[in-house]
């Protein structure tokens, strides 16, 4: 496709300069009374050849032919007058450059023929009897020739050069290309191999906590299988990369169920918590339909990818999942919201975000741990999945990312329902002063807020014990949901 388009590109270079050339012709023609049938002719024939060049009709060896003899044929009518025998040579110069930047180069040789045979012709017959044969004009027409003749050797020898660099560039990236494919089958196989092992150190693990009664082994076992699973999620990543970065991922199609999905990610986050002082709040629209149809092992990645980076690079605050579906012609778009309030991105950093390896900051200073493959995994998967990626971010106050993926429906029962709303009443007891940052109350204001109008129930917010102590005497509560470790609130939950 890149050579087709290549050649078409050169055809059309050479058929604009002989576009130009018949302009000159046809008003030079006019001032000097030349004959002005061959000047209809060659309009004629410009125009055909347009015409031909736009629909494609004719193959692209003759197409190139028949401009060369359009061209040499308006060349060989322009020399033929008395008056052009010193700009013969400038013309013929400039359509070997335009040969040259077309790629023609096996024409190059036949327009020196060309040029010195209308030479000829012209001091034979032509315009010879008005022509002084002096030392002079004698001196200037080999002039000419040393320069059409020297125009035609340089651009060969560009020519030649550029052919031998793009050979040597060919099969540099050949051997690049054949070198990144070992590397990748390599980390391959490696990462396949290094699976079991991990399995089995993280399952052995898993058994001697349960029968561990010790509690600095205890914790050292979980150590270690956080650490496994810490990982085993890397060595996923780089299997993961490889398929991206060698273009062989693929998208597959079958039910699952949203509700699942978010399931096992929240078990996965809570069985590697590694900064309590960080909450993770996931908010999932209670009206997603409760079976889609996807890539639904890609959208459990993508989700664990964006909140394991958040986690990442946030000491203080929290990260903000939100969930939800906007109705489409073919299903819905499935929008996966990202928000925490961490470092942030600066705008060139933002810029680059999708390269290899990224991390916001390198060395052995680098505070963020992990491969730098999340965002790069993210956006290779998404686009496989054919959805589409928005970052915002400002430095030192936190990133927003959102991501937006086509499903069908398979079910459209809301993912989570109540079976008599009426019957509900509910309280979220939350204590502003757990939160220093201000935009963790935010956070879960805004969940509290899509529960209550998802599910259709009512909702009660207090920040304080005697609010909450008003709100049972006032209302039949059904449900308290409290954070945890809140000391006496055993009058208020009774």
């Amino acid at each position: 496709m890149y050579e087709q388009e290549k050649r078409r590109l050169s055809h059309l270079i050479i058929l604009i300069s002989y576009t130009l050339f018949a302009a000159a012709i046809l008003i030079e023609g006019l001032l000097l009374d030349w004959d002005f049938r061959v000047i209809l002719e060659i309009c004629v024939a410009l125009i055909v050849c347009w015409a031909l060049h736009i629909t494609g009709k004719v193959p692209e060896a003759v197409e190139r032919w028949m401009f060369f003899a359009l061209g040499m044929s308006g060349y060989i009518f322009y020399g033929g007058h008395g008056t052009s025998v010193y700009d013969l040579a400038p013309v013929m110069i400039l359509m070997i450059i335009v040969y040259y930047a077309a790629d023609a180069y096996d024409m190059i040789r036949l327009c020196v023929v060309v040029y010195l045979a209308v030479l000829l012709y012209g001091i034979a017959f032509s315009f010879r009897e008005t022509f002084d044969f002096n030392v002079l004009s004698v001196s200037r027409l080999v002039l000419h020739c040393v320069l059409v003749c020297l125009a035609a050797y340089m651009t060969k020898f560009m020519s030649d050069r550029r052919r031998g660099e793009m050979k040597d560039t060919t099969e540099k990236i050949a051997n690049m290309e054949e070198a990144n494919r070992r590397t990748e089958d390599f980390l391959t196989n490696v990462s396949h191999e290094l699976r079991t092992p991990v399995n089995v150190v993280t399952g052995l693990a898993s058994v001697m906590i349960k029968s561990e009664a010790d509690g600095v082994k205890r914790e050292n076992l979980q150590s270690i299988e956080k650490a496994g699973y810490r990982l085993f999620g890397q060595i996923e990543d780089i299997l993961d990369y490889t398929e991206i970065d060698a273009g062989k991922i693929m998208a597959c199609e079958e039910p699952y169920m949203l509700s699942s999905l978010i399931n096992d990610i929240i078990t996965e986050q809570y069985a590697i918590e590694e900064k309590p002082g960080v909450e993770i709040i996931f908010d999932v629209d209670a009206r997603i339909p409760a079976v889609l149809s996807g890539d639904g092992r890609k959208i459990k990645k993508i989700i664990r990818h964006l909140v394991n980076n958040a986690v990442k690079f946030t000491e203080e605050g929290g990260v903000y999942v939100r969930i939800y579906a906007l109705p489409k012609s073919y299903g819905v778009n499935l929008c996966i919201q990202v928000t925490d309030t961490g470092i942030g991105i600066d705008a060139d950093n933002l810029s680059r975000i999708t390269e290899r390896f990224y991390q916001s900051s390198r060395g052995r200073d680098r505070k963020a741990g992990g491969l730098g493959l999340g965002l790069p995994i993210v956006y290779g998967m998404v686009a496989a999945v054919k959805g589409f990626v928005h970052m915002e971010s400002q430095l030192g106050k936190g990133t927003t990312v959102t991501v937006s993926i086509p499903q069908k429906v398979v079910d459209e029962t809301p993912g989570m329902s109540v079976n008599d709303p009426s019957s509900l009443c509910l309280a979220c007891y939350l204590m502003p002063e757990k939160y220093k940052v201000p935009e963790v109350r935010r956070f879960y204001d805004e969940m509290i807020t899509h529960i209550a109008v998802g599910l259709e129930i009512t909702a009660h917010r207090v920040f304080r014990q005697d609010e909450l102590e008003r709100l049972v005497s006032m209302y039949r509560l059904t449900h308290l949901f409290i954070a945890r470790c809140f000391p006496n609130l055993s009058t208020a939950s009774r």
